[in-house]
Formats: structure tokens, C-alpha cells, sequence
């Protein structure tokens, strides 16, 4: 049986402070607010807590929008978009753009926050930072994913009821995992309306139709042979990646889906035009029934170097025999740094309970089960139909080849959800979508267009 790790609160924590931003040339006075939320079991005793950091402009309208936002895992705090994109306090990256390789990591204010658009709630899960489980009897309760999520959404509930923002238009944020519970939020939340939207960042979307690995996995082959061959005969990456598009729907799909009956010769040439576009050589697909493995390749394109990729990001490496993720590697110890540094002497907190990276630490057998009648799409789907006004954003990373671009845009195609609810944008980056410099302001950039244009519609 799976032991979790679980500590007593005995009083509800809370702190606030006063702080000010300059967003788009006016200053904002806002108050931070860390604090637990304890949700009781069925006999009336405290279950569990679960910790938000939410961020209240002064003075501002009584019913501002709000957006709650939390990262995947399962089970994961909510530090690298808290750290790293939401938060009016984030890392400083280097100056190439992208996480800095050492220390002393940085502060600095994000200009790009959305502060002056909507309040803003970061949510750990139950046993993530600072939340706790009280009881291992919960676990069942909790640690699955219609659980997970409704453990959040009445967390959302206690927030809201809190602070009086019923009336408050109400966004949903989630990366990775964090996409499909958001996506089951938007389906549990259903009567707290209005319900503007939810943001998916660097999403793993799952619908009633799956799409082949192999398909799938051939655009962040491409992009990544792109980023790293620096060929200007190649074009821009857009350029690129619609060549690849057009060969992938087309030759690629035909020859393989013909399987065994394919002919030799059409075998061969399709196999020459996956190495023009992956760097693989073509004799690997065609022994290989012109299979595409993300695995394989992010093993071995850059074997001769001696490195493996990143398989959150692909442009981040690592040497061979090394055991870490070399995405995570780079982005975690700057972000956690930073966590560290903020939450002691910006935010003044003095809790003596550490700030726990995964809710799956104390875990002796990862056993997350997915249990949920609605999945992504159809929770999508169901919280459409209770509110035709609601929309939805997907960002991807091409140098994603965890949760990859056209695996979302297969997805989200392929629900009941109508066109012009749906904003798709894919950018020059990863899993973290907001993991470099660039990326990160055309991200904000594209979620304030969203809820603006979101919240006209709940008007």
C-alpha cells in the first residue's frame, strides 16, 4: 500500500502583504495573500489543506475576473508557473534568453503579468507545497484524477465563498497535467458561473480519438533537427514545420498506413525524405517499417556528441549517462531558488512545513488511475454546453516531444467544441511554454487577447 506523507495543521496559515507593479505604464498596488484552505471529510474533521498564493489588486472592482492556476505531475506544486510565468515576481533569465546555467539566480518583476487584467490564484494540490493530507485514509479520495480534481474545485469553492466572488468571472489555468484537470474543473465548477475560460499550457489532451505515436511524434523530430541543423536553406521554423506538415498528411501518412502492402521502392523514398526532415538516417526507418520513435531519436541524434535531449524540451541536453531529464535539470534549480527566496523574503512567510516539489515524494508505488467518465474533451465538451460564452486556449511547445503540438491540435479538432471557441497558438518552445524569454512574452501576449476577448463575451 502507498504511504503519503501527512502532517497535522492545526490552524489555518495565513499572511498578507502589500506590494506594487507597473503594468503598461500604470502602477498597480495589489495585496499578496498565502494561505491554507481546509476541507473537511465526511465526518466533519479536516481531510486536508490545500495552499494558495492569490494575488488581489487594491481598490479595484469588487467582482474583478480571476484566473487559478496550477501545475501537472500529477501531483506537482505550482512553483514553475508561479515562478516562471504568472507571478508578478518571476526568474530572471540569462541574458541569451533562456534559464541561467548558475547562480546567483534572480528576482524581478513581470511586466508581462496579467494583473491588470484578472486576479490571480496559484493552487498547489493536496501534498504539494504547502498543502497537506491529514489522513492516509483520504489518499483513495484524492490522489486519482477525478479525485484530484475535485479535491482542487473545492478548494476554488472555499476561495470563492471567502472572498465573496461569486458574481467574478472564473478562468482556469493548467499545464501538463494540470490541462486535464482543468478541463474536469470546467466540467465540475459548472455552477459557479459564469465561467470565462480555461488556459492549457503545453497540454496532453485526450479525447474519444487518439492519434498514431508515430504521426504525431514527427513535428518535434523535425523541429528539433531544424533548431539544431541551423540551415538558412531550411527557412524560419513556420516555413519548416508546414513542409512537414504537408509531407506528414500526405506521402508519410499514405505509405504507412499501406503497412506490409507498401512497395519497396516507395518504402525507400519515403524513408529518404523522414531522414531529410528528422536527421536520422534512412535505413533505420526502413528497417523499422518507417516507424518514428521520439525515443530513439532523442537518444540518439545527438549520440555522436555524446548527449541525449530534453524530452520536455528538446533543446536542452544532457550527457548519455546521465539519470536526470535534461529540461528539467536546467529550469528546476533557478525556479526553486527563486521559490525559496521569494516566499521568505518578499512574501515573509514563516511556516516551519517545507515546500513540497511532488505530492508523489512518499510514494511507494506511483498508482495515479484515470477513472473519469468525461476526458479532456468531453469535460470540455459538457462545460461548453452549461456555458456557450466559454472559451478555450491551447498553447504548445514544438520542442515538446512529451505532450506534442499535434497531439493537441488532433485533440482539440477532433471534439464538439465549435471553432470559434478555440484559440490555438504553438511556439518556438517546449513543454513550459514560457521556459524562454521570447516564448514567454508571446505567451502572455496571447493569453491577454484571450481573456479580454473572453470576458467580452461573458458581458
Amino acid at each position: 500500500m502507498a504511504v503519503y506523507y501527512t502532517e497535522k495543521v492545526e490552524t489555518a496559515y495565513r499572511k498578507s502583504t502589500e506590494h506594487t507593479i507597473t503594468l503598461r505604464g500604470k502602477e498597480i498596488v495589489y495585496e499578496a495573500v498565502a494561505e491554507d484552505h481546509i476541507i473537511p471529510g465526511e465526518d466533519g474533521k479536516p481531510a486536508y489543506t490545500i495552499f494558495t498564493f492569490s494575488y488581489l489588486v487594491k481598490n479595484g472592482e469588487k467582482d474583478r475576473p480571476v484566473l487559478f492556476f496550477f501545475n501537472g505531475g500529477p501531483g506537482s506544486n505550482s512553483a514553475w508557473l508561479h515562478m516562471g510565468f504568472y507571478g508578478p515576481r518571476i526568474l530572471k533569465m540569462a541574458e541569451n534568453g533562456m534559464p541561467p546555467e548558475k547562480g546567483p539566480y534572480e528576482l524581478r518583476d513581470n511586466v508581462e503579468c496579467l494583473l491588470d487584467v484578472c486576479d490571480l490564484v496559484a493552487i498547489d494540490p493536496v501534498d504539494a507545497g504547502f498543502s497537506r493530507l491529514f489522513d492516509n485514509c483520504y489518499q483513495k479520495e484524492c490522489f486519482y484524477d477525478e479525485g484530484d480534481a475535485r479535491s482542487v474545485s473545492k478548494a476554488i469553492r472555499h476561495w470563492i465563498a471567502g472572498y465573496g466572488r461569486e458574481k467574478s468571472v472564473k478562468f482556469i489555468s493548467g499545464e501538463s497535467y494540470g490541462s486535464t484537470r482543468a478541463s474536469l474543473l470546467g466540467w465540475l465548477l459548472q455552477d459557479l458561473q459564469p465561467i470565462g475560460g480555461a488556459v492549457h499550457i503545453g497540454p496532453g489532451y485526450t479525447g474519444k480519438l487518439d492519434i498514431p505515436r508515430n504521426v504525431k511524434d514527427l513535428p518535434p523530430l523535425a523541429a528539433t533537427h531544424w533548431y539544431y541543423s541551423k540551415d538558412p536553406a531550411k527557412g524560419t521554423l513556420s516555413e519548416w514545420m508546414e513542409h512537414c506538415y504537408d509531407f506528414l498528411y500526405g506521402e508519410y501518412l499514405a505509405a504507412w498506413h499501406m503497412g506490409t502492402q507498401c512497395p519497396k521502392e516507395r518504402i525507400a523514398q519515403t524513408a529518404e525524405k523522414l531522414a531529410y526532415f528528422t536527421g536520422l538516417p534512412a535505413s533505420y526507418y526502413v528497417e523499422n517499417r518507417l516507424w518514428v520513435s521520439r525515443e530513439y531519436f532523442r537518444e540518439h541524434y545527438l549520440e555522436a556528441e555524446g548527449k541525449k535531449l530534453g524530452s520536455f524540451d528538446t533543446r536542452f541536453t544532457l550527457p548519455q549517462d546521465s539519470d536526470a531529464e535534461p529540461f528539467g535539470a536546467a529550469f528546476d534549480p533557478p525556479v526553486e531558488a527563486c521559490r525559496e527566496q521569494y516566499f521568505r523574503e518578499e512574501l515573509g512567510l514563516d511556516l516551519e512545513r517545507v515546500y513540497r516539489k511532488s505530492a508523489m515524494m512518499d510514494v511507494d508505488e506511483y498508482d495515479w488511475k484515470f477513472e473519469s467518465e468525461p476526458d479532456m474533451a468531453g469535460a470540455n465538451g459538457i462545460a461548453y454546453q452549461k456555458n456557450p460564452k466559454m472559451r478555450f486556449f491551447f498553447g504548445t511547445g514544438y520542442y515538446d516531444s512529451v505532450a506534442t503540438v499535434e497531439n493537441t491540435r488532433f485533440g482539440v479538432t477532433h471534439t464538439d467544441i465549435p471553432t470559434e471557441a478555440v484559440t490555438m497558438k504553438e511556439y518556438e518552445s517546449g513543454h513550459a511554454v514560457y521556459a524562454d524569454e521570447m516564448s514567454r512574452r508571446q505567451l502572455a501576449a496571447d493569453i491577454r487577447a484571450f481573456l479580454v476577448e473572453a470576458l467580452e463575451a461573458n458581458r
